[in-house]
């Protein structure tokens, strides 16, 4: 993967060195950026513009053929119309002894010094693994769907 280092001028804060891994298109004009912190680093989210495309408006008549019918429930993530169960993963459950152990020797350190703060950032690496798998998954179904 080619990574390519710019700088980006953050108001208050100036230039700011970043490294983005899909280049903006010639002709696109970026609007805004967002800032996120999280808990492997910064991430910076660009809104772009281009003007060139226009917009297509697609009219989809629906029809039995590309229609599903889908019912959230509690016992099941969903069920579609065609007779699926969606059952949810349990991603928290399969990391819950890990966080556990985490938090347990975390509970024994003294605040602020380098060792809880290596341990919290571990910590919270693993709740952005989890969130992350989340996400992936619903991504996936929807795909699926």
């Amino acid at each position: 993967m080619l990574t390519v280092v710019a700088l980006v001028n953050l108001p208050k804060i100036g230039l700011v060195p970043f490294v983005y891994n899909r280049p903006i298109p010639e002709g696109f004009k970026v609007k805004t950026g967002t800032v996120i912190r999280e808990a492997d680093g910064l991430y910076i989210s660009f809104t772009i513009e281009d003007k060139t495309v226009p917009l297509r408006r697609v009219e989809i008549q629906p029809t039995e053929q590309n229609s599903k019918g889908i019912d959230l429930g509690l016992f099941y993530y969903a069920v579609t119309s065609d007779g699926e169960f969606i059952e949810v993963p349990k991603f928290f459950r399969l990391s819950e002894h890990r966080l556990s152990k985490l938090q347990a020797r975390l509970a024994k350190k003294p605040k602020h010094i380098l060792p809880w703060k290596i341990l919290k950032r571990k910590i919270a690496k693993l709740h952005q693994l989890i969130a992350r798998q989340r996400l992936d998954w619903q991504f996936k179904l929807a795909y699926h769907l």
